[in-house]
């Protein structure tokens, strides 16, 4: 049962398939309240609050990738805090890729890492250092800047070694004092999920009404929900 238009139901999911993106907990509270909706109505959903918590392996680094998030998320509402270690980690620099299935997208991830530009006349290879429809923007290894206009003169784009993932994932760069094992807490605001209380009233003999109650979810988020249960709660 659902107590008003003003409450608030949470969701507990199991987590992802692979290992390295199985959730211990997900927890999703949906919120309907005078029909306002976050994220701008964008997708089609009221608000929601999306936390996960997941064992990550974080190394010298500190580059952590978490992928398995809600496709609608406002990256500015992330908060990610360290259960392992909260006084000794922190975040440096965020990254938030919602399309990661398109070669633009994945030339884009590799902003800062080796690329070898295959052109009709030669190759030039160096680093990435920006990538636009039009061009790529290469550091050479005399650290001069070469700017490659994009088009049939460049034959081959070839990248060093690349992780690919095809689901929204957010990227950190974490000040770790601590490498190794963590479990992070990772929460968010996004739109994509919105439910609508359903009402059935049936006038029996004698003016017995059978009265029956539940809750549709919809989920436009692009995040796996399996095996979800519900709970009561009250806004």
């Amino acid at each position: 049962m659902l107590f008003g238009l003003g409450a608030a139901l949470a969701v507990f999911a199991g987590g992802r398939a692979l290992a390295e993106r199985r959730d211990s907990r997900t927890t999703v509270s949906i919120w309907r309240g005078g029909g306002a909706t976050y994220g701008g109505g964008g997708g089609g959903g009221a608000g929601a609050f999306i936390s996960h918590r997941r064992d990550v392996e974080i190394g010298a680094d500190g580059v952590v990738r978490f992928a398995g998030v809600a496709a609608g998320m406002d990256a500015a509402t992330v908060e990610v805090h360290s259960v392992t270690d909260p006084a000794g980690t922190s975040v440096v620099e965020q990254r938030f890729s919602a399309n990661l299935a398109t070669p633009e997208a994945l030339l884009a991830r590799q902003v800062g890492k080796p690329v070898t530009v295959v052109l009709a006349q030669g190759e030039v290879r160096g680093v990435l250092r920006a990538v636009s429809l039009d061009a790529l923007v290469v550091e050479t290894a005399g650290k001069g800047l070469e700017i490659i206009r994009r088009g049939e003169h460049v034959v081959d784009i070839k990248l060093g070694a690349a992780s690919f993932d095809d689901q929204p994932t957010l990227a950190w760069k974490l000040a770790v004092k601590k490498p190794g094992k963590h479990t992070l807490d990772v929460s968010y605001r996004t739109y994509g999920l919105t439910w609508a209380p359903e009402y059935t009233a049936v006038l029996g003999d004698g003016d017995v009404v059978d009265f029956t109650a539940w809750a549709t979810v919809r989920n436009d988020t692009g995040l796996d929900l399996p095996a979800a249960t519900r709970r009561r709660s009250r806004a």
